[in-house]
């Protein structure tokens, strides 16, 4: 599996991504932290190429929460959209329901798609 050389200046962040994803991620060596209920937590993280928040797919929020993400200056990734056959993700009025696909799975094709995803949001993840 592929792993980051240069490792994030900050966290990812994590919302609600099942212990397998999480534990997948560390074992890779991708410094993670899990956000609690508080989202205010978010804004105090500055936009960089590196924040990124990963939201599971079975994580809803309330209307509160709803706007902080509105607010939220780091690129989210909806996890739901590695589960259903669109692979699309629930918008942040969206996330207030959970997604319609299964929980994130950690295997070789979520590494693929969370690669593709980093790159796109302006990460760099290079094979080792």
């Amino acid at each position: 599996m592929s792993v980051s050389r240069h490792l994030p200046d900050y966290p990812i962040l994590l919302a609600g991504v099942s212990t397998p994803v999480v534990k997948g991620l560390r074992e890779m060596g991708l410094p993670v932290t899990e956000l609690q209920d508080d989202l205010t937590y978010l804004t105090g993280y500055q936009s960089s190429r590196w924040n990124l928040l990963l939201v599971g797919s079975q994580k809803c929020f309330n209307e509160q929460e709803l706007q902080i993400l509105s607010r939220c200056r780091i690129p989210i990734i909806d996890l739901a959209e590695f589960n259903n056959k669109t692979g699309i993700g629930r918008t942040i009025p969206e996330l207030a329901k959970k997604a319609n696909s299964g929980v994130e799975q950690f295997n070789s094709q979520f590494v693929v798609q969370l690669k593709t995803r980093i790159q796109q949001s302006g990460g760099a993840w290079i094979r080792l």
